[in-house]
């Protein structure tokens, strides 16, 4: 008979699997792409990716008819995932992506969301842009003190932490208007990063160009009223507007002049259930 500890079988086998640990903290399971194999309790949880299905995500996306942008090599924007299968998280974990970033409020189908994550060793973070759409920015402005929320600004910070990083995924409802909002920070504050500055996309009841306005416009009041301690936890330096706000504003502009995909249009227009406005 055969008198083995725990950790003399993870060594005979380990070579058989041919895999590569990452520090993921999930279940306790190590997954390749056949077969899930449960070793017991274990001193670190390690989760494994395999190699992707698709040759690019993006392809993924795009086969599966998900409203989704390509932002830089690693970044990728569009509609909640909160619904889909569990191949689509799998999909995420293989092709690198480590975090994803809702920006939905609290209060939608956050929990399976979370849990599909964290079975795939993906890092769930939520920074709700709900306030960004309301008529009054009470979520966004303290009125009676004339300057920002710190709550906002500290889920600013967080966003633009996580953008930074790369290998994520963030999006809303329709991946439209609170990912438009989102992307137009990441391209203004993190200004230091050589990124493509965002393409808005269109929604049921505004134009495109009226939508980048809404958002440019909202970003420079915003800007206005940061506290000095607000604009140094953002990392902005005093000849910001001068200087960078308005250059990146104009790439912004600029890039939002070329004629929109119509494949994205209308794919767009089916995934809402609205008449889209270009």
């Amino acid at each position: 008979m055969w008198h083995l500890c725990l950790s003399e079988i993870t060594m005979k086998i380990t070579p058989l699997l041919n895999l590569t640990t990452l520090n993921y903290q999930t279940k306790n399971k190590i997954k390749d792409n056949k077969s899930t194999i449960f070793l017991g309790q274990i001193d670190k949880d390690v989760f494994i990716p395999s190699k992707p299905k698709s040759k690019s995500l993006y392809d993924y996306f795009k086969n599966n008819n998900l409203v989704v942008r390509q932002v830089s090599d690693n970044i990728y924007a569009g509609e909640t995932l909160a619904t889909k299968p569990e191949s689509v998280f799998e999909e995420l974990s293989y092709s690198g992506i480590e975090t994803i970033i809702d920006l939905r409020s609290l209060e939608e189908d956050t929990f399976e969301y979370k849990e599909k994550c964290a079975a795939n060793g993906i890092e769930y973070v939520s920074v709700p842009l709900t306030k960004v759409l309301d008529d009054r920015k009470d979520g966004i402005f303290d009125y009676q003190k004339g300057t920002v929320r710190d709550d906002f600004v500290n889920d600013l910070a967080t966003l633009l932490k996580y953008t930074r990083k790369g290998n994520l995924y963030l999006g809303c409802q329709y991946g439209v208007d609170r990912t438009n909002f989102a992307l137009c920070c990441d391209y203004i504050f993190n200004y230091d990063l050589e990124h493509t500055p965002p393409v808005i996309y269109p929604t049921n009841y505004a134009k495109r160009n009226t939508i980048k306005n809404k958002n440019l416009d909202l970003i420079r009041k915003i800007i206005k009223k940061l506290t000095p301690e607000q604009r140094e936890k953002l990392h902005l330096p005093d000849n910001f507007e001068e200087t960078i706000l308005k250059k990146r504003i104009k790439d912004i502009i600029d890039i939002n002049r070329q004629s929109f995909p119509m494949d994205i249009f209308k794919l767009i227009r089916k995934n809402t259930g609205h008449s889209i406005m270009k």
